[in-house]
């Protein structure tokens, strides 16, 4: 009779055979707040420092650099537990997570919790059945947010009443007050205007209706010249998630309204178009400036020739409102005279600037016979064979 004896399952190792290790810290890099162990002297040995976060800005940060597995066994992290070791509220850290090695928070603390610490202890899993979940720990300490202010650089304060933001009459107004505030944080910041407020007597209320739009001040109603040098300020706040600024302030100077002006690089030209020529068109917008880029439109007066009557073909020229002249007919104008084409130049703030444009008419010449390329004569005939054959004497007549 036989007896079936189970044998229990049995593990032998020779030497050539590795365990599999949990997780452990990587000795050259810890958890944040926690002991270095190593057998080197210092300065490596004593704390690493706690991880810093700034109040109002959630948590996020990647624990894979501290940890290792030898044998790369994919890793689980989970929260086991959060401690406030100097009485802070843990309200902002009920909702912490991993997702993957990567702690978050779905919001920041708040500036009440500035100073702070906190130890939050959590768990690395390699799914080994012979392991269970190696324990961890860091240290985080909040720091205090601080609230948007003037930037430091004397080069890019705020203007003021000595050195205002100048708008010319007749302007709209949009202007970005981000290069003179500065976030230490970076925050995203709001801003919000307080109150606008004119400086002197007798101005109109075109600054009434100013607004932000994001950074920029924005005032769509323009000053008149009744506003020409007068100040006007306006008050607003800047905030970022946590903190608001403290009241601070731009200065605005109505200036003056420059008219359009005949660029001296490149001045209104005589035009020297010849007797009876027709489709001539130039552009005169290309000879004028306006200081402040308003839209400019061109409007014809007369024609005038060099004794002062206006001509009896003047309906042969046209200027359209954008600057283009344009001579449909010259059969008229009498070679050898000069013409003057009188028009305005209008920014539709100022009064138009008057301006002219001459015409010099040349005259238009019969044609003749080349010099260089002479017809054949009697002395120097031109020969050819007896065939049919086609003769060009373009070559030999210039217009």
């Amino acid at each position: 009779m036989f007896r079936l004896i189970k044998l229990e399952d049995r593990i032998v190792l020779d030497g050539n055979d590795v365990f599999n290790t949990p997780p452990h810290v990587v000795a050259s890099d810890p958890l944040p707040g926690m002991e270095i162990v190593s057998p080197l002297p210092l300065p490596n040995q004593g704390k690493t420092p706690v991880l810093s976060l700034t109040a109002g800005h959630a948590l996020d940060y990647d624990i894979s650099p501290h940890i290792v597995d030898d044998q790369q066994d994919p890793i689980t992290y989970n929260v086991s537990k959060v401690e406030a070791i100097d009485a802070g509220s843990t309200n902002w850290l009920e909702n912490v997570v991993f997702k993957g090695s990567h702690l978050i928070t779905s919001s920041g603390p708040g500036n009440a919790e500035a100073s702070k610490s906190y130890i939050i202890y959590f768990t690395a899993d390699d799914k080994q059945s012979d392991h269970t979940p190696v324990t961890f720990e860091f240290k985080l300490k909040v720091e205090t947010n601080t609230a948007p202010h003037e930037n430091e650089n004397p080069d890019n304060h705020l203007p003021t009443s000595k050195s205002p933001i100048p708008i010319p009459v007749g302007e709209t107004f949009y202007y970005d007050l981000s290069q003179h505030i500065t976030d230490t944080e970076k925050d995203q910041l709001t801003y919000s205007l307080v109150k606008a407020s004119s400086l002197d007597a007798g101005s109109s209320d075109w600054y009434k209706n100013a607004v932000f739009e994001g950074s920029h001040l924005k005032i769509t109603t323009v000053p008149s010249d009744h506003d020409e040098y007068k100040n006007f300020v306006f008050s607003f706040t800047v905030s970022d998630q946590l903190n608001k600024s403290s009241q601070l302030n731009i200065t605005v100077q109505v200036i003056p309204n420059e008219p359009p002006h005949e660029n001296t690089d490149n001045p209104v030209p005589t035009l020297y178009p010849k007797q009876g020529a027709a489709g001539l068109t130039h552009e005169l917008k290309d000879h004028f400036t306006d200081t402040e880029k308003d839209t400019l439109k061109y409007s014809l007066t007369d024609i005038r020739d060099d004794l002062g009557n206006k001509v009896s073909w003047s309906s042969e020229i046209s200027i359209d409102e954008n600057g283009k002249l344009t001579i449909s007919d010259l059969r008229d104008a009498e070679p050898g005279r000069k013409y003057t084409i009188n028009f305005t130049v209008s920014d539709e703030i100022n009064d138009p600037v008057k301006s002219f444009i001459s015409l010099q008419i040349n005259p238009n010449s019969a044609p003749h016979a080349s010099k260089t390329t002479p017809l054949p004569t009697v002395d120097s005939p031109l020969r050819y064979r007896r065939t049919d054959i086609e003769y060009q004497y373009e070559q030999y007549i210039t217009d």
